[in-house]
């Protein structure tokens, strides 16, 4: 598309949107949060549950806060509150006052820690009314009040579903169904229909009574598929779970891995799909393609470049928009640490307070080293980078991003240790991690010259990374 084109695309697109939009607002006193900035968030991509800045609230001197957001649908927004993350269904030309779980800060070691999640509290409203009208909205039909209650019922009978398949006892999922409906299908809205419509696949799948292709059609046989609505996402991905594994194990589904590894064919893999009957068109077989590539991406079973041309194809021809920009930001997400690829960038102080960018080191090879100044195995570490900082300085330069809680904390370990390669503090550039997808450390890159990447992930320090430098500079004929 030419670039004008896809400008006015976009400027349309965006003017549309925000004719759809309407005011949100949230607003409440809570002293123990005072002077702090709490970002919101909303889930961009709901097949890997990655999650955008939508704003930030500012709480007064006093704790006071009141923030405005524009929202076209019932959204929900996710805050976060020290080691907690509250969560809020908030829907257009509606006002909450919330009332916030004690704030607990979060530590440095869980700040850091990729695998970390925080408890998730569903916050509660203490008072809901129309923006238009001001009319307050009655507790007993208020979005918020009736998930939380359905939830706690709902979580407790799935529980025990699931703990009958240990015990004689046996609870039928139609008469819990019954019972839920008859205390909840009162003072009812469309959303909350679906969301225990949903929730009730869950019950069926517990109770093993149901095959997949029931459940198909009777859950997932709305015309769109709504990704916006958790209950409708955790229902699809528990019914669709390692379904790459299963199904290419039976006679039906046996040419599945055929169709992405070797053949790295949408049409094809779709075809195969859908000879299950429980995938009944294209709009369930590519979301269950999203859904198993994000699943299956960082393990063995299938070729991460047959992955990411199927990623390709769905990001130009899969059979809903929402799924086409999907696609294109896993791709993007994916692709980014492969091998001839650009790294992404980074603007981080050094030991001497220095901002230093990737750019800055092209023309020569960079070993990027991701640590703690504390960490045992990272520790182990240090002496080998000294001796390749020493040894290897005019062709190579040790870059390590150091994660620690405060510059100062860097500085001083750099200087006591006499460890004069440049380090850089991870702080500056919130994300960065996430970023290189950092899960352990150390964990590290190396960079050629021209600022692509020749290893992702590099090799350690002490598992032979000098051997692999100099494989890798005597097949490029520089040494």
């Amino acid at each position: 598309m030419h670039p004008m084109r896809k400008i006015l695309c976009l400027f349309l697109v965006s003017c549309s949107v925000h004719a759809l939009s309407q005011d949100c607002i949230i607003s409440g006193t809570e002293q123990e949060y005072a002077g702090l900035d709490v970002p919101v968030f909303r889930v961009v991509n709901p097949v890997t549950g990655e999650k955008t800045v939508l704003d930030s609230v500012h709480f007064n001197h006093d704790g006071s806060f009141h923030a405005r957001f524009r929202l076209e649908d019932i959204t929900v927004l996710y805050l976060e509150l020290g080691i907690y993350e509250g969560f809020l269904y908030a829907a257009p030309d509606s006002e909450y006052r919330l009332a916030l779980p004690p704030f607990m800060e979060k530590s440095h070691y869980k700040h850091i820690n990729p695998f970390y999640k925080p408890a998730e509290v569903h916050l509660r409203v203490s008072e809901s009314r129309d923006i238009n009208t001001g009319v307050v909205i009655p507790d007993h039909s208020e979005l918020n009040r009736l998930l939380f209650r359905f939830d706690t019922a709902f979580n407790k009978i799935n529980r025990m579903m699931i703990q009958q398949r240990q015990t004689r006892e046996t609870l039928h999922a139609d008469s819990v169904i019954k019972w839920l409906e008859t205390e909840f299908s009162g003072n009812s809205t469309a959303f909350f229909d679906r969301y225990r419509k949903y929730r009730y696949g869950l019950l069926k799948i517990n109770e093993r009574k149901t095959d997949l292709q029931g459940l198909a059609l009777h859950y997932l046989n709305d015309r769109m598929p709504r990704l916006n609505e958790p209950a409708y996402m955790d229902l699809f991905n528990a019914m669709f779970n390692d379904f790459f594994y299963y199904f290419s194990g039976t006679r039906e589904g046996e040419h599945v891995n055929a169709a992405i590894n070797r053949k790295h064919s949408l049409s094809l893999l779709r075809k195969e799909l859908r000879k299950h009957p429980a995938i009944f068109s294209d709009t369930i077989a590519d979301l269950v393609i999203l859904k198993e590539i994000a699943d299956q991406y960082y393990k063995d079973a299938y070729i991460q470049d047959a992955l990411l041309i199927l990623l390709d194809s769905l990001s130009q021809n899969a059979s809903v928009s929402a799924y086409r920009m999907m696609a294109e930001a896993m791709h993007e997400k994916y692709s980014r640490l492969m091998i001839g690829n650009f790294p992404p960038g980074f603007n981080l102080r050094d030991q001497n307070g220095r901002y230093r960018t990737m750019e800055e080191f092209r023309g020569k090879y960079v070993y990027l080293f991701f640590c703690t100044p504390d960490n045992y195995a990272c520790m182990m570490e240090y002496p080998f980078l000294k001796s390749f900082h020493q040894k290897h300085r005019d062709y190579l330069e040790i870059v390590t991003i150091m994660v620690t809680e405060k510059i100062e904390y860097m500085t001083e370990f750099m200087k006591q240790n006499h460890y004069d390669w440049i380090s850089l503090f991870y702080d500056d550039q919130p994300g960065i991690l996430e970023q290189f997808n950092i899960k352990i450390y150390p964990s590290s890159l190396l960079i050629g010259p021209d600022g692509r990447l020749v290893q992702s992930p590099g090799t350690i320090p002490s598992e032979g990374f000098q051997q692999q430098l100099f494989r890798i500079m005597r097949s490029r004929g520089e040494i």
